[in-house]
Order: structure tokens, then C-alpha cells, then sequence
């Protein structure tokens, strides 16, 4: 997942990623786009996740990882970075969710294979 996420910008030039944790069962992903007013083909956050949901599915199910086929949800929550107070609200929930792992509601002992 980590490859994938350093080759978005690659794929869509648009889209750069800012700052990312990967979870056991979930990703916090906080991403920029830097487009131009006349973009004609520019790409949608939507877009970028989709393809970042794609190619990881492709890797696991290579490895047949636990015979899943759907990995993800087919929805995610997004939230638009208002000011920098914002931005840097969200960049330290980021750092620091895996400090709060266990705490979760969805932490179970399995999810750490």
C-alpha cells in the first residue's frame, strides 16, 4: 500500500499526497489537489482513491491473502481542508491515530496479521 500511495502522483500529477498512516483494516490519507483553473482532463479525489482501492486489491488478491475478494468498502469519508488550522488538525490526527489503535471500536487482536 505504501508503494501505491508514493506512486499517486505519478499516475495523477494533480493529486500529491501529503501525509498517510496505513492501519491494520483502514488508511488516513490527507491529499492536496494543485490543479489549474483551465484543467481540462485534471482527476477527482474520488478518482485517486478509487485507483489507490484498485491497485492494492490487484497486490492482495496476488497473493491470494486470505481468499478475500472485496477488500474495501465501496464508499470512504472525505472532508475538505478549510484553513490551516484545519490542515494541521488533520495532519496531527494522522500522526497520531496509530497511538490510539487499541482504543478503536473496530481494534480486534486478528486485525494484526
Amino acid at each position: 500500500m505504501d508503494k501505491i500511495i508514493k506512486n499517486l502522483n505519478a499516475k495523477y500529477p494533480e493529486i500529491v499526497p501529503q501525509k498517510y498512516v496505513i492501519m491494520p483494516n483502514h488508511i488516513h490519507l490527507l491529499l492536496s489537489i494543485q490543479k489549474e483553473d483551465d484543467c481540462v482532463n485534471c482527476h477527482t479525489i474520488s478518482t485517486a482513491v478509487g485507483w489507490i482501492k484498485y491497485q492494492a486489491t490487484k497486490e492482495i488478491n496476488e497473493f491470494n491473502f486470505l481468499g478475500l475478494q472485496k477488500i474495501f468498502q465501496r464508499s470512504f469519508h472525505d472532508h475538505i481542508v478549510r484553513d490551516e488550522k484545519d490542515y494541521i488538525n488533520i495532519r496531527n490526527y494522522i500522526e497520531l491515530n496509530p497511538l490510539y489503535w487499541e482504543k478503536d471500536c473496530f481494534y480486534r487482536k486478528e486485525n494484526l496479521l
